[in-house]
């Protein structure tokens, strides 16, 4: 109808989507769960590691790795 064609021009565009910010307050997170957020339409996963998680993965080969790079480089400390 007329009405849900207007409506639908309120919707975003997909340019405007592609800039879509979340916003995730890590600190709600427990130590050892994981989380499932919703970003862009796709979903977005998120893990508090304990830190026997964290010491684990420092102490990989990195040779054996595809993608190779240290896990101080990859995860940001907030």
């Amino acid at each position: 109808s007329m009405v849900i064609e207007f409506v639908s021009t309120w919707s975003a565009s997909a340019d405007v989507l592609a800039l879509a910010q979340i916003e995730i307050k890590l600190g709600d997170i427990p130590e050892g769960k994981n989380v499932t957020f919703k970003w862009r339409g796709k979903p977005l996963f998120v893990r508090h590691r304990t830190a026997q998680e964290i010491e684990t993965e420092q102490g990989v080969d990195l040779s054996t790795l595809r993608d190779a790079q240290h896990d101080n480089d990859r995860a940001t400390k907030p």
